[in-house]
């Protein structure tokens, strides 16, 4: 084999090797930011719940269509 086989071969192998381990790099990253997404969405849902519950203990019952004598 030439030398300059060996060292395109080389070559190809290593950005093969680079780019893996940046697509590997990424993903996690990308993990750890929508684990952390979640859990403030989490937070959200509990508080949107709260003020569903205190907004409807404010109104009160609903309106009857048909009215007690």
């Amino acid at each position: 084999m030439s030398p300059e086989i060996i060292a395109t071969v080389s070559s190809m192998l290593t950005v093969l090797g680079v780019s893996c381990g940046v697509s590997v790099w990424l993903h996690r990253q990308t993990e750890k930011r929508l684990d952390r997404v979640e859990a403030k969405v989490d937070d959200l849902k509990d508080d949107v719940v709260e003020v569903k519950i205190a907004i409807a203990r404010l109104e009160g019952l609903p309106p009857r269509l048909i009215t007690a004598r």
